[in-house]
């Protein structure tokens, strides 16, 4: 497997394969990926969503072709750094094979994507192999995002408990490919929650939204997104409605690392808010308050902390206002949270009574 890996680490290489050599070179390394062990046993723990006709064969990955029942023991029983080493490498070679402009990757999208988030399901401690693995995900995603969105759609479902896990990792790359994933699936995670809204699907959203969220309030001060890593457009009047006003600063990885992660975080509480609704659609009028209550709380909860919380909360809930579009907060609340939010124009931190006119020049653009 290393030596596989230095030949394909030769872009040529991969581009002379034809598709049959290619496919099977594929198929070897999402067998190898079946190594991977955990108390002893090489068994999937995968909860697919695919059909199982059409799903990767587990088994087929488990042994090797061409080994015995007695050598698979012998295998199993092999130094765990060596077979963490074959696994690593599989991985990129998966990564290297799906990389190049002429892969064939449409009719192997689904078992790589299949083999790819069992490996990260089963194995725990993130590492390198785990940014290589999101990184060849996100290449076969983008390949067949357009033709394929029913696998991609089913991809999400299976993936967003591994994103959950893996969020808290020091990676900075695998936290950026982390971020790719989720942002290349949005759409169809929206999609999803307006035509099929489930209790699974709001679990699963809210989630999601509560470790990021977390995460991001526990940042360092200076880690989370600053007024100087944004720049203001100034011909706002020529961008189409409902475009920011600001983004990121291009090339500084900060910057638009950070903006990512409030985009993210502010369209998954307007999701979650999205399937609150179509779930609690009342049979009876007398259940219209409450069940609108529930529909509200989430963005509702941003408003507030706004002008009620403070320190990290409240620099977080000013930052993803202006991601928030003019008809996700009500005419009321508009009009009651500009009222407090002039006031803190005048807070004695000016972070946040920076944001705090950012906020502020968000609600007068959509007006």
């Amino acid at each position: 497997m290393k030596c596989l890996r230095t030949l394909l680490q030769y872009p040529p290489h991969v581009e002379h394969l034809g598709e049959n050599e290619w496919q099977d070179l594929v198929s070897f390394c999402l067998r190898s990926l079946g190594h991977v062990e955990k108390d002893g046993s090489r068994s999937s723990i995968r909860n697919s969503h695919h059909a199982s006709s059409e799903a990767f064969d587990v088994s087929s990955r488990s042994t090797p072709v061409g080994t015995t029942s007695s050598q698979a023991g012998r295998l199993g029983q092999s130094d765990g750094k060596s077979n963490t080493g074959v696994v690593e490498n599989a991985v990129i070679c998966l990564q290297l094979l799906t990389a190049t402009p002429n892969a064939p990757v449409q009719g192997a999208a689904r078992k790589i994507l299949s083999g790819l988030t069992d490996y990260l399901i089963s194995s725990p401690h993130a590492g390198n192999a785990h940014q290589a693995a999101f990184n060849t995900i996100n290449t076969v995603i983008l390949k067949v995002l357009c033709d394929q969105s029913d696998l991609v759609r089913a991809f999400i479902l299976d993936i967003i408990p591994v994103i959950r896990r893996l969020w808290t990792t020091k990676l900075s790359g695998l936290k950026d490919e982390i971020l790719v994933t989720i942002m290349l699936c949005m759409d169809l995670l929206t999609n999803t929650a307006r035509n099929s809204p489930s209790e699974s699907l709001a679990e699963l959203v809210e989630g999601l939204a509560d470790v990021l969220y977390s995460e991001y309030l526990k940042r360092p001060e200076r880690e989370i997104l600053q007024i100087d890593d944004i720049i203001f457009y100034r011909d706002t009047c020529s961008l189409p409605l409902g475009t920011q006003f600001f983004g990121p600063r291009l090339g500084n990885s900060k910057s638009e690392h950070n903006c990512a992660v409030i985009w993210v975080l502010a369209t998954l509480l307007s999701v979650s808010d999205d399937i609150s609704a179509r779930l609690a659609s009342p049979s009876t009028v007398d259940e219209v308050p409450s069940k609108k209550q529930r529909f509200l709380s989430r963005i509702e909860d941003v408003v507030r902390d706004s002008f009620s919380s403070s320190g990290a909360r409240k620099a977080c809930a000013l930052q993803l206002i202006p991601f928030l579009t003019k008809n996700q907060i009500s005419a009321e609340s508009k009009s009651s949270l500009l009222e407090r939010l002039t006031v803190n124009i005048l807070d004695d931190n000016g972070s946040l009574a920076s944001w705090t006119m950012v906020a502020i020049s968000r609600f007068v653009s959509c007006i």
